[in-house]
């Protein structure tokens, strides 16, 4: 079985997305919050270079049986090999478009971000956000209850750039910040400044106009 760690590698040597979606539907049950946000900050990343077919185009033979991989696949194997598709080199055709993985990935990515949110980091929250941003798609209502509790417990916490990167995922999904936001963010100007305010001044101007 794998641990963490070498899952978080596997996705690190994904060259496509297909690839970090492949790891995602044979491992999710294995993976932890790092898993989590390693595996939306690289689909957000990949997605960009991503060459979609068009979703009118009649997927061949092979990217047919591609797309039938599942999360119940765990440890499918290469015939002869002992090896799954993407541990042997073998790489996923492009039979979909980069929106319809990005949707099928965040769906199996829901029900772990969720176990393990208590675990997750200011950082990693950001790195979730930031993913979510980028590839256009909004978390379920209930990660983004988990997100918007994490979001007010770490503003004392985050970076300028975490800060800037979670509030501007959340204005270009258009998701309402947290009630008591603002009174966090208000908090968070002490005279001898972190640095924190200058961000939230520069997002929440963003996300005013």
């Amino acid at each position: 079985m794998m641990h963490p760690g070498q899952i978080n590698a596997l996705l690190m040597e994904a060259e496509t997305m297909e690839d970090v979606v492949h790891v995602i539907l044979t491992k999710k049950q294995l993976f932890n919050h790092v898993n989590v946000a390693t595996a939306i900050h690289l689909l957000a990343k990949k997605s960009k270079s991503h060459p979609s077919s068009s979703s009118s185009a009649r997927p061949s033979a092979e990217q047919h049986e591609w797309s039938k991989v599942k999360a119940e696949g765990a440890g499918q194997t290469v015939k002869g090999q002992g090896k799954t598709p993407f541990e042997s080199g073998q790489k996923a055709p492009n039979a979909r478009t980069q929106r319809e993985w990005s949707k099928i990935a965040v769906k199996q990515l829901t029900g772990p971000a969720l176990r393990h949110a208590d675990r997750m980091s200011e950082r990693e929250v950001a790195m979730i956000l930031w993913g979510f941003s980028q590839l256009g798609i909004r978390p379920s209502s209930d990660l983004q209850h988990v997100l918007n509790g994490s979001l007010v417990r770490y503003a004392p916490s985050f970076t300028p750039q975490g800060l800037a990167m979670a509030l501007g995922a959340y204005a270009k999904l258009a998701i309402p910040l947290p009630r008591n936001f603002q009174a966090v963010l208000d908090s968070l100007d002490p005279p001898t400044g972190s640095g924190h305010g200058l961000a939230s001044v520069n997002v929440l101007s963003a996300l005013a106009s």
